[in-house]
């Protein structure tokens, strides 16, 4: 009885390396990409996009951004003065005179120019 045990234990065992060995061996089979021709698209910062914006405003926190066909970014932020009391130690104190809330949309073309702004109390 031990014997027969012991023999079942053991095919079992090298029934199960087997299987594992199989399996190891269709998980490290390289996959070709669907095309070889496309690459991951780069993108690089540029710190001087967008242009200062007029008016001495300021941007809040940003929450949207799209593109039209125009390559015009549209730029959704909030403009709520409490919005800007940890970004400028100015209005913290009380004393600052640059800066105020830009709308809360703004439009700008591909070199960073403000093309347009709406929203906001009237």
């Amino acid at each position: 009885m031990f014997r027969s045990r012991k023999l079942l234990y053991i095919i079992l065992l090298t029934g199960s390396l087997f299987v594992l060995n199989i399996g190891q061996e269709l998980l490290t089979v390289q996959l070709s990409a669907a095309s070889s021709d496309q690459s991951v698209p780069r993108f690089e910062v540029d710190p001087f996009w967008p242009q200062p914006l007029p008016n001495k405003w300021i941007l809040g926190r940003t929450i949207g951004v799209d593109v039209d066909a125009r390559d015009h970014v549209f730029i959704v932020h909030r403009d709520s003065d409490d919005m800007f009391m940890s970004q400028e130690i100015g209005l913290d104190l009380g004393n600052s005179q640059c800066c105020t809330a830009a709308p809360p949309i703004l439009e700008f073309d591909a070199e960073g120019n403000l093309f347009s702004s709406w929203g906001g109390p009237s």
